[in-house]
Formats: C-alpha cells, structure tokens, sequence
C-alpha cells in the first residue's frame, strides 16, 4: 500500500516539474494537495493500482503528444492496460482519457487551419491507441464481461445506495472542503494561464470534476490527473500575478528558491504534520502499546477495521458454526483475518447482487423487518461498528445481548467502535456470560439508550 501511494506521488511530482519547466515549490505543492484529496481512500484495495496506472498514462501519453517521436514508447500502455485490467476495473477510466484527449485534438484541428494537420495526426494516433488500450483490456479471465460487470454495478441502485463511497461528496466535512479548494485551484489555473489551452486537457479535466462531484470515490482520480494536467497552467497564471518573477529565477516559485523561504515551508509542513499524528496518536485508544505500533495503526488506517473484534472472537472461541452477519465495512478486512468463518457480505458488492445486497440494504436502512431478515439468514452474531444507525436496532433488541465493544463510550469517535452481538438462544448463553465477564467495556456499553442517538 505505502509503495503504491509514494510511486504514484512521486509520479506526479516528477511530472509536475518538468512541465513547469523545474519549479519544485510548485511541483511540491500540487502532488501534496493531490495526495491530502486522496488520503481518505489509501486503503490496502485494488484501487491504490488505478491512481498509479493514471499517472503513469498521464506520464507517457502526454509526452507522446507534445513530441511525435515518443509516440511509438506511447504503445506500451498497451501492456500497462493488460495489467490494469488484470487488477482493477479503473483501467476505464483510462480509457476514457485516452479517448477524450483524441477528442480534443481532433476539436482542436477544426479551429486550426495553421496546425490543422498536425493536430490531425495526433487525433488519429490517439484514437488508435485507445483502440489498442481497449483491445488490450480484453485479455483477462472474464473477457468483455469485465465491462457487463462495471455497469451492473453503476446501475444498480441497491450498491449506489449501500456503499457511502458511491455518494456524493459532502462540502460541509473537512474531506468536501479540501475538494473545494482543490476545485479552486483547478478553476484559477484554467482562468488565468497565460498557455495556450489544450482542449484535450480541458475535456478530460471536465470530466473528471463531474465525477468527483457525483461520487465521493472519484475524487482521487481528479486529483492525481488534475494536479498534473494543470501544472504548467498554474505556473503560468502564478508567475502572471507576482510581481518581478522575470528578473529572478530565486523567487519562492521559481527554479531555484531561496533556500531559507524553502527550509522555513518544510519545517511548516512538517510541524503541522507532527501535530496532526500526534493528535491522531493521542486519542487513539491504545495506550499500553509501543509508540511505533501506534503511529503505524494511525498512519495506516488500522482504526478503521475490527482488528480487536476478531482477536475477540478467536481469543472466546465462537463455534465455527455460528453464522454471522457484518456490515459493509468490515467484510473485506474480515475475510483475510477470519478466513475459516464466511462472511455475510464484502467490498465486492458485484458478487452479492440480489437477495442478499438488498437484504443488507434493507438492514442499514433500519427497516421495520429487521430481524425477519436476519432470522431468515440464520445469523447468529453481528460485528458492526457503533457509528451504524442500525446498531441502535441491536443494542435495544431482547433477542441480541451486546458481548464486545472496543470503548464503552459508544459516541467515541477515535475508529470504528466495533461492536459484538449474539443472539440470545439458550445454547450461546454459557458464551454470552463468558464474554461479557471477559470484556467489561461491553457491559457498560449496554448501558447505552438508543434515545442517547
């Protein structure tokens, strides 16, 4: 995961730099915006593979596109399409960007009599590489179905609503905001560029901000494309508004800043870095462990998986019989951990469609039959987190006795909170007591009203 996320920043700082023509303040500052809009999805998915995959299309395609003699190098995204299928079904988006920028230039061409042939070229190499990109993604276990697959899955209503990510981003959260400003710098970029503007760049751009704005999950594809599609324009439109920029290369934005205003931003960036895991690290909720394994849990996310959850459930010995039922989240992350126990469903929200996706639809939203569904699916305990309006139905339910909770204050906000239930039936009751005795935080828990929500 980590390797992933640098190789892809890095990418774009590179990329970043050289169309600015060397300003590393400026190459710095955009893979760190686009880094901070994307953090909320570094998660050890296969999607970490697509933000690598569009740097690096972005990387090859526009070098081939601002020099013709690249263009045969352009061919090996043919290859980097065939893996990309291979892993993750983002490789369409790439696709669709290869195919704007063709677009675009062949738009260009009908306004341009001087570079009209030219730019036809490039609009015909484009098309025929999309078209060996597209051929390339064919050669995969599933063939053309891996398409049928990605659309099931954006029609289907049921996943739209079930998966937070599908939603659009909200601008009244800190994540919305840092959006917002990025969107910002996008739009200041475009408007006042001095370059001239690539309609290639402009569609592809408009389209990914309409993505962005449509679902949450999106919103790392525009950043790692936007920040490096837009570095020479915002360049451009810096140098056009600071004053004597021509006279000195040495201004803060320049080839060579003045290393004094360089060491003052970094030591800036770095404090404001240590506060922030230093808070994270303070409200963590694990105390009695190394400060290295705590700072490792806060910078990889661990917080958010029922990692104390499953240990609870090997260390009480569940009957392996026992079915169980798990929210959306945690399915994912619990099939790697507890490999001998199914789960009720996971990340993959393709594979579920029908009964059970719209069974788990129907529990998140709190239906009136509930516990007829879970009655029909034969569960016998629930892992959930406290942050769930469902768990209020649990926690107030005489057919389900909470056994584990990871705080007993379940309006903490550090991490999921998760949660245990088991169906109060006479053969789980010697259980039951084993693990409330054995975890008091659960006992105290169940002190919680659902009025308290």
């Amino acid at each position: 995961e980590a390797a992933l996320v640098a190789l892809t920043f890095v990418l774009v700082y590179v990329h970043v730099l050289r169309e600015t023509e060397g300003s590393p303040i400026t190459a710095f500052l955009l893979a760190v915006a686009a880094a901070i809009v994307s953090c909320g999805f570094f998660e050890p998915r296969p999607h970490l593979w697509t933000y690598l995959f569009l740097a690096i299309t972005i990387v090859i395609l526009q070098r081939a596109r601002q020099d013709a003699s690249r263009r045969n190098h352009a061919w090996l995204l043919a290859v980097v399409y065939f893996v990309w299928s291979n892993l993750h079904a983002g490789a369409v988006v790439g696709l669709a960007m290869i195919a704007a920028f063709a677009l675009g230039d062949f738009l260009a061409s009908r306004r341009s009599s001087a570079e009209q042939e030219a730019l036809l070229a490039r609009a015909k190499f484009t098309a025929m590489l999309a078209l060996g990109c597209i051929a390339a993604t064919f050669v995969n276990p599933y063939g053309w179905r891996i398409y049928e697959n990605l659309l099931s899955t954006i029609s289907s209503d049921t996943a739209m609503n079930l998966v937070l990510e599908w939603a659009s981003p909200d601008f009244h959260s800190k994540s919305g905001k840092i959006l917002e400003l990025f969107l910002g710098v996008i739009i200041y970029s475009i408007a006042f560029t001095t370059r001239k503007r690539d309609p290639g760049s402009l569609i592809v751009l408009a389209l990914l901000v309409y993505a962005s704005l449509s679902a949450a999950r999106n919103a790392p594809l525009l950043a790692v494309v936007g920040s490096m599609l837009i570095g020479a324009e915002l360049q451009s439109a810096i140098e056009r508004h600071i004053p004597n920029r021509k006279h000195s290369e040495s201004y803060f934005f320049g080839k060579t800043p003045n290393a004094a205003i360089v060491t003052a931003a970094v030591l800036g960036i770095a404090v404001l870095a240590g506060t922030k895991i230093g808070a994270s690290v303070r409200g963590d909720g694990l105390g009695e462990m190394p400060m290295a394994y705590r700072i490792a849990a806060n910078s990889f996310g661990w917080s958010n998986f029922p990692t104390g959850a499953a240990d609870f459930i090997e260390a009480e010995q569940f009957p392996v019989s026992m079915k169980l039922y798990n929210i959306y989240d945690f399915g994912g992350y619990l099939i790697g951990r507890l490999p001998n126990r199914p789960v009720f469903i996971d990340g993959r929200a393709d594979i579920y469609f029908g009964d059970i996706l719209e069974d788990v639809n129907n529990i998140q939203g709190m239906s009136y039959d509930w516990q007829e569904i879970l009655k029909k699916r034969g569960c016998d305990f629930i892992v959930t987190s406290a942050a769930k309006k469902q768990t209020r139905l649990y926690l107030n339910s005489p057919d389900w006795t909470l056994v584990y909770a990871d705080w007993a204050n379940l309006d903490n906000e550090n991490g999921v909170n998760a949660l245990i239930f088991i169906r109060n039936r006479p053969e789980y009751a010697r259980l039951i007591a084993k693990c409330r005795s054995d975890c008091p935080a659960a006992v105290n828990a169940s002190k919680f009203s659902a009025w308290r929500f």
